[in-house]
């Protein structure tokens, strides 16, 4: 079993119920914004990166052309670490 730090933890299970991470341009963060508590929390450009380099997170891109900001969602092997064991 992986053991994930808490607030890596934390970040993954936000991500996995829809609170993605969003780019801050020029930023050393993101933005969580989590819709059932309306607030948001900064995250570290670091723990991302940590969470895409383990596989359980994957930035998203868009063309500047777009005028979108990325943001960081998670992987299948994210949402898989975080299910329930079954007995």
């Amino acid at each position: 079993m992986v053991v994930l730090p808490v607030r890596l933890r934390r970040i993954l299970n936000q991500m996995v119920s829809g609170n993605f991470a969003w780019e801050v341009p020029s930023a050393p963060y993101c933005l969580q914004y989590n819709e059932r508590t309306n607030r948001e929390i900064s995250v570290p450009l670091e723990e991302l990166e940590t969470l895409v380099t383990l596989g359980y997170a994957t930035r998203v891109t868009h063309s500047a052309s777009a005028k979108r900001l990325d943001c960081w969602i998670p992987t299948d092997k994210g949402r898989e670490l975080l299910r329930p064991a079954h007995s």
